[in-house]
């Protein structure tokens, strides 16, 4: 529960009043933690490497605990910012109860600083502290949305793409797999070369319908899929003759970086280790790799952004799910949900982006209601 490890890169002002926002060092009287603590309404928990061995950040766990306030997560998750794997970090609370009992499967949200992952984690922080606050207690969702944002835009192929998968690169397929649930127009080789259909290896999906085998047209572009498998071992070998080839030819190189240590993710930098050194000294890594990142929703930003990389645009501004949503709350009575929240962030400059944060199925609007609770 520290401000400061937010910095200026984000202030989310959708929290109710009371809520408990501040650093233990800057407080006027560190011995008043625990009535800080009751005074507030909610307690946001920033987890960082170290932050279970401070003594005054255990008293604000138990006082947490033993006043059953409402509290959130925050997970700082980026080493370079003093954060560490979740497990890692539970394991700093040496005291077995207080971690049962605070880690008790509760969302734990990964805080982001690349602007569209952001704003995703911004949303669920939002709605955490928007569902203990008294207009929403008792809910088990708020489904928040950005309007016009990333998420909400229909991502569309106006050229066909047809993507090679290597065998020869471990984790590919999921991930090939993972964007023809995004992209129906995406279809899939397994050949550099136009191929019979049955020289085309099939690929495991958790859609419903399979994705598209091209074994026809020549591949646009070439899928690298880069974690810590990535140029091991012979297959390695070949897979790194076959980018030679790829990018002698011209082909358009669409790369992901694996993030989630669970699929095999790690620091980038250990490609330049892995990595044939005529790869790197040709150009390789000069474009930019796609993060594709752990969590559902914050996967979704991942897939969107290899679609734009693949060459996809915005077909509509917003699904017509949610589209059909809204139609629909627009015949809704107001007091049904009874908010539209406004949250400000910074996006790398000292000037603040103010950014609708939407309600699903209300029929406000921002200029024309204001929050009973919340004022916003």
């Amino acid at each position: 529960m520290r401000r400061s490890s937010f910095k200026p890169s984000a202030t989310c002002s959708v929290q109710p009043r009371p809520l408990l926002s501040f650093d233990c060092g800057s407080l006027e009287n560190i011995g008043d933690l625990e009535k800080y603590i009751d005074q507030s309404a909610v307690i946001s928990i920033f987890l960082s490497m170290g932050y279970f061995k401070a003594r005054n950040c255990l008293r604000e766990v138990v006082g947490t605990l033993e006043q059953k306030k409402p509290y959130l997560f925050v997970h700082e998750a980026d080493p370079a910012k003093g954060g560490g794997t979740l497990e890692a970090l539970r394991l700093e609370l040496q005291n077995e109860a207080h971690r049962e009992a605070l880690f008790d499967g509760r969302r734990v949200t990964v805080w982001h600083r690349i602007a569209d992952f952001q704003t995703v984690s911004l949303l669920q922080i939002a709605e955490d502290m928007l569902k203990f606050s008294p207009e929403y207690a008792g809910r088990n969702a708020l489904p928040l949305y950005v309007p016009s944002g990333l998420l909400e835009q229909r991502l569309l192929l106006p050229t066909p793409v047809v993507l090679f998968v290597s065998d020869n690169n471990p984790g590919a397929a999921q991930a090939a797999a993972e964007m023809t649930s995004l992209l129906s127009e995406l279809s899939i080789t397994s050949s550099l070369q136009s191929t019979s259909k049955s020289e085309c290896a099939p690929v495991t999906t958790s859609t419903s319908e399979a994705p598209t085998w091209n074994s026809t047209a020549q591949p646009t572009h070439f899928l690298l899929y880069l974690n810590n498998r990535t140029y091991s071992d012979r297959k390695g070998e070949a897979l790194a003759a076959q980018v030679r080839d790829a990018r002698q030819a011209g082909m358009q190189i669409a790369m992901i970086h694996e993030n989630d240590p669970d699929l095999g993710g790690c620091e980038f930098g250990t490609f330049f280790q892995t990595t044939p050194p005529d790869l790197i000294k040709d150009g390789l890594y000069t474009k930019l790799a796609v993060a594709f990142v752990h969590g559902e929703e914050h996967r979704k930003v991942s897939r969107a952004l290899l679609a734009k990389a693949l060459g996809a645009n915005e077909g509509e501004a917003m699904s017509k799910a949610v589209s059909g949503a809204m139609s629909k709350a627009s015949r809704l009575r107001p007091v049904m949900l009874q908010s539209w929240s406004r949250m400000t962030f910074r996006k790398n400059s000292n000037r603040p982006v103010v950014a609708s944060v939407v309600i699903k199925g209300v029929p406000r609007t921002p200029d024309t209601y204001t929050h009973p609770t919340l004022g916003v």
